[in-house]
């Protein structure tokens, strides 16, 4: 997937691994807000509701193994 990345290839990248092409295309938007505002820009936060980390882990956990059974099951 990486390779596919390096090459602006996101169908390839996407098929490879679309659980981890989410991941950092989540990772990617939170990194760009945090630049925006260590470079002086609007701060954006997340709704307090979601600022729970265990809601998250659980969220992202529950996706993780609902996309390897569906992925093995295939």
């Amino acid at each position: 997937m990486g390779a596919a990345l390096l090459r602006l290839d996101v169908s390839a990248a996407w098929a490879a691994n679309p659980f981890v092409f989410l991941l950092l295309v989540a990772l990617t938007v939170g990194a760009a807000a945090w630049v925006v505002e260590l470079l002086g820009g609007p701060a954006v936060r997340l709704p307090a509701w979601l600022t729970d980390q265990r809601l998250w882990y659980w969220v992202i956990g529950t996706a993780a193994l609902a996309f390897t059974v569906a992925r093995n099951l295939g």
